[in-house]
């Protein structure tokens, strides 16, 4: 994790990482601004847990953690440079090539 912050600190735009669970997407915010206090205000959650109306305010943050069942098709996110997938099992092809395809 440690790697994938530093090289994502000097990347110009944003980062959505795809994570398997609500909770894990928790457990891993929580370690990003824990051991990375500058990105505190830098990381944004966008999943059903978040509320409708912070919603759009989550996917403007440098960093994004999300499912792909939350932020799948039809969803737009201006400046998305790089997409990662931490821990998130495809159910089909078409899912996974929509998921890449952002980028």
């Amino acid at each position: 994790m440690h790697y994938l912050i530093n090289k994502i600190m000097y990347i110009s735009g944003k980062t959505l990482i795809y994570i398997g669970t609500n909770s894990a997407i928790t457990f891993v915010k929580d370690w990003i601004t824990g051991n990375y206090p500058e990105l505190r205000t830098k990381v944004g959650v966008f999943t059903s847990i978040t509320p409708p109306e912070e919603k759009r305010e989550q996917l403007d943050k440098k960093i994004i953690l999300s499912t792909t069942k939350s932020c799948g098709a039809a969803i737009d996110i201006y400046g998305l440079k790089v997409g990662i997938i931490l821990d998130e099992p495809f159910k089909s092809e078409i899912l996974a090539v929509q998921a890449m395809g952002r980028l």
